[in-house]
């Protein structure tokens, strides 16, 4: 979207590894103040980590991230974090919503190796600010994926649609939709 980038983060030695899922925290300097915020791991493309990057807010990393016209230095940590494929289902569903669907993204390719078709029920205010909607909606038609969009904040009823029993369930996005009362489903992680 014209308000979402993807951003490669290269290191100065080695290899940087990371685990779908996984998110990294950039430290960079704004107006001469350190300022720093975490981004989910994409995917690795050569040595470095490609992160996504949705813009938001003014003045903060996201903006100057959506803005770069040529290279920056920025300290980083990590990867960090457990957000992961649960081993012991071959069905999986994910509720997502905005910038939620990049650790949801990387877990993709992960599925699409196994030949598992992965259910996405992605919330977004329009289709133009759906992250990767474009591609995820080439990915439904070609079968790779289950993609459900809502637009309207019916994200319940969405679910309950899609509900199966057999999947293990996945949230990922912004508090709102994270701390929703999104009905009880055992298998949610």
């Amino acid at each position: 979207t014209s308000k979402s980038v993807e951003v490669a983060v290269l290191p100065r030695m080695g290899d940087l590894q990371f685990t779908p899922g996984q998110f990294v925290v950039l430290e960079l300097s704004i107006d001469n103040k350190p300022r720093r915020s975490a981004f989910s791991v994409v995917r690795k493309e050569g040595k470095g980590l490609i992160l996504g990057v949705k813009l938001r807010g003014e003045g903060g990393i996201s903006a100057m991230l959506n803005e770069l016209t040529e290279p920056v230095k920025a300290t980083m940590a990590g990867p960090f974090g457990t957000f992961a494929l649960n081993p012991h289902y071959d069905e999986h569903t994910f509720v997502t919503g905005g910038h939620g669907i990049t650790p949801v993204r990387s877990l993709l390719d992960t599925l699409f190796d196994s030949q598992n078709v992965p259910t996405i029920i992605y919330a977004n205010a329009s289709p133009e600010e759906a992250m990767y909607g474009a591609s995820f909606r080439k990915l439904h038609e070609r079968g790779y994926i289950r993609l459900v969009e809502v637009f309207d904040r019916k994200i319940k009823e969405a679910i309950s649609s899609e509900a199966n029993p057999d999947a293990a369930y996945y949230v990922c996005g912004p508090p709102g939709l994270v701390n929703a009362p999104l009905g009880h489903h055992e298998n949610l992680n």
